[in-house]
Protein backbone atom coordinates (compact mmCIF):
# COMPACT_ATOMS: atom_id res chain seq x y z
CA UNK A 1 0.00 0.00 0.00
CA UNK A 2 1.12 3.57 -0.56
CA UNK A 3 1.20 6.12 2.24
CA UNK A 4 -1.79 7.80 0.61
CA UNK A 5 -3.78 4.56 0.60
CA UNK A 6 -2.95 4.00 4.26
CA UNK A 7 -3.96 7.59 4.99
CA UNK A 8 -7.36 7.18 3.30
CA UNK A 9 -8.05 3.93 5.20
CA UNK A 10 -7.00 5.61 8.46
CA UNK A 11 -9.33 8.56 7.81
CA UNK A 12 -12.24 6.10 7.92
CA UNK A 13 -11.27 5.28 11.52
CA UNK A 14 -10.04 8.70 12.70
CA UNK A 15 -10.92 11.76 10.64
CA UNK A 16 -8.34 13.87 12.51
CA UNK A 17 -5.30 11.98 11.22
CA UNK A 18 -2.86 13.86 8.98
CA UNK A 19 -0.92 12.52 6.01
CA UNK A 20 2.30 13.77 7.63
CA UNK A 21 1.58 11.53 10.64
CA UNK A 22 1.27 8.53 8.33
CA UNK A 23 4.62 9.35 6.67
CA UNK A 24 6.38 9.83 10.04
CA UNK A 25 4.95 6.58 11.36
CA UNK A 26 5.96 4.66 8.22
CA UNK A 27 9.51 6.05 8.48
CA UNK A 28 9.74 4.89 12.10
CA UNK A 29 8.29 1.49 11.17
CA UNK A 30 10.80 1.12 8.34
CA UNK A 31 13.77 2.03 10.57
CA UNK A 32 12.60 -0.62 13.04
CA UNK A 33 12.03 -3.25 10.31
CA UNK A 34 8.28 -3.39 10.96
CA UNK A 35 7.49 -2.52 7.34
CA UNK A 36 9.39 -2.95 4.09
CA UNK A 37 9.54 -0.13 1.57
CA UNK A 38 9.76 -0.66 -2.18
CA UNK A 39 9.84 1.71 -5.11
CA UNK A 40 8.21 0.11 -8.10
CA UNK A 41 9.86 0.70 -11.46
CA UNK A 42 7.92 2.97 -13.83
CA UNK A 43 5.91 4.30 -10.90
CA UNK A 44 6.57 7.36 -8.76
CA UNK A 45 4.90 5.86 -5.71
CA UNK A 46 6.57 4.16 -2.77
CA UNK A 47 4.78 1.11 -1.43
CA UNK A 48 4.91 -0.33 2.08
CA UNK A 49 4.11 -3.80 3.37
CA UNK A 50 4.43 -5.57 6.68
CA UNK A 51 7.75 -7.27 7.24
CA UNK A 52 6.93 -10.88 8.04
CA UNK A 53 10.65 -11.51 8.63
CA UNK A 54 10.67 -14.21 5.99
CA UNK A 55 13.37 -14.46 3.38
CA UNK A 56 11.31 -14.00 0.23
CA UNK A 57 11.79 -12.55 -3.20
CA UNK A 58 8.90 -11.43 -5.37
CA UNK A 59 7.57 -11.07 -8.89
CA UNK A 60 5.52 -7.85 -8.85
CA UNK A 61 2.89 -7.01 -11.45
CA UNK A 62 3.19 -3.42 -12.66
CA UNK A 63 -0.52 -3.34 -13.48
CA UNK A 64 -2.38 -4.85 -10.51
CA UNK A 65 0.57 -4.81 -8.02
CA UNK A 66 0.06 -8.49 -7.23
CA UNK A 67 3.10 -10.05 -5.55
CA UNK A 68 4.11 -13.63 -6.24
CA UNK A 69 6.69 -15.06 -3.84
CA UNK A 70 9.56 -17.06 -5.29
CA UNK A 71 10.11 -20.37 -3.51
CA UNK A 72 13.89 -20.39 -3.70
CA UNK A 73 16.41 -17.60 -3.35
CA UNK A 74 17.82 -17.10 -6.86
CA UNK A 75 20.95 -15.42 -5.50
CA UNK A 76 21.66 -17.86 -2.69
CA UNK A 77 25.40 -18.20 -2.35
CA UNK A 78 26.13 -15.08 -4.39
CA UNK A 79 26.13 -12.98 -1.21
CA UNK A 80 29.00 -15.11 0.13
CA UNK A 81 30.90 -14.59 -3.12
CA UNK A 82 30.34 -10.84 -2.83
CA UNK A 83 31.54 -10.78 0.78
CA UNK A 84 34.75 -12.57 -0.16
CA UNK A 85 35.35 -10.39 -3.18
CA UNK A 86 34.48 -7.00 -1.63
CA UNK A 87 35.12 -7.51 2.12
CA UNK A 88 31.58 -6.17 2.63
CA UNK A 89 29.61 -7.62 5.55
CA UNK A 90 26.26 -8.49 3.95
CA UNK A 91 23.40 -8.77 6.43
CA UNK A 92 20.55 -9.25 3.99
CA UNK A 93 19.17 -8.63 0.53
CA UNK A 94 15.91 -8.42 -1.37
CA UNK A 95 15.01 -9.06 -4.97
CA UNK A 96 11.98 -7.66 -6.74
CA UNK A 97 11.31 -8.54 -10.37
CA UNK A 98 8.78 -6.38 -12.21
CA UNK A 99 6.53 -7.38 -15.08
CA UNK A 100 2.94 -8.33 -15.86
CA UNK A 101 1.06 -11.26 -14.33
CA UNK A 102 -0.85 -13.71 -16.59
CA UNK A 103 -4.20 -12.10 -15.75
CA UNK A 104 -3.02 -8.59 -16.69
CA UNK A 105 -1.26 -9.86 -19.84
CA UNK A 106 -4.60 -11.23 -21.06
CA UNK A 107 -6.24 -7.82 -20.54
CA UNK A 108 -3.65 -6.35 -22.88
Amino acid sequence: MTAEEIFLKSKEIDSNINLSTVYRTLNIFEKNAIVLKSNIAHEDKTRFKLNHMDHMHYLICLSCHREIGLENCPISGYDLFLEERTDFDIVGHKLEVYGYCPKCKKKG
